[in-house]
């Protein structure tokens, strides 16, 4: 606001809803880009919580993959109105919490907690059935566990443009800028560092 962005509050598609449909649209096509692992003596060699997963993309039916369809093109055309008539992006936090604590055997046997990621998601989920791009930056860290607080930017289609520039803007209000936390992760370097 005080660099002349105004605020206008907005109301997303009913969230339970969303969800629904976005996980039987997700598992429908995890199973059918791996069905051939499935159905192979490659099953074996997938984690227990991708074997899961996979057996409940195959377990929908077509009426209720069409049914999450009819969702999807909804929650479409709200938000193909919103970006038309209401609002430029659309701002939120990146995930209700912080990173939660991984249990000891998540690296060596994977983890699968629907609750848990489902709450990490709430602010991804309708972006992510609508195809509209988003960019997620950090702005703040915890102070009891210094883990960073994340602000989510989504913007129409073929806008990343957009997003990119308010990302940028949103680095020059933020005080002292995008900081690195103690220790992070640097993907395109190449492995952990600290400063």
């Amino acid at each position: 606001q005080s660099h002349g962005a105004p605020v206008v509050p907005i109301t997303l598609p009913p969230p339970h809803e969303i969800h629904l449909a976005h996980g039987i649209t997700i598992t429908t096509e995890m199973f059918s880009t791996m069905d051939r692992y499935y159905h192979s003596n490659h099953f074996k060699d997938l984690n227990p919580e991708t074997r899961v997963t996979l057996s409940i993309g195959k377990s929908w039916s077509a009426s209720e993959f069409l049914a999450a369809q009819k969702v999807r093109s909804y929650a479409m055309h709200q938000v193909e109105d919103l970006f038309r008539n209401k609002v430029d992006v659309i701002l939120s936090p990146a995930t209700p919490c912080t990173a939660p604590i991984l249990r000891d055997d998540a690296k060596s046997h994977g983890e699968s907690n629907l609750a848990q990621t489902s709450k990490l998601m709430r602010y991804m989920i309708h972006g992510n059935l609508t195809g509209i791009p988003a960019i997620v930056f950090p702005i703040a860290f915890d102070e009891d566990t210094s883990l960073p607080i994340s602000l989510q930017i989504q913007a129409a289609h073929w806008r990343e443009d957009l997003l990119l520039h308010v990302a940028r803007e949103s680095n020059g209000i933020l005080k002292n800028g995008i900081e690195k936390p103690t220790v992070y992760v640097d993907i395109l370097g190449g492995g952990e560092q600290s400063d």
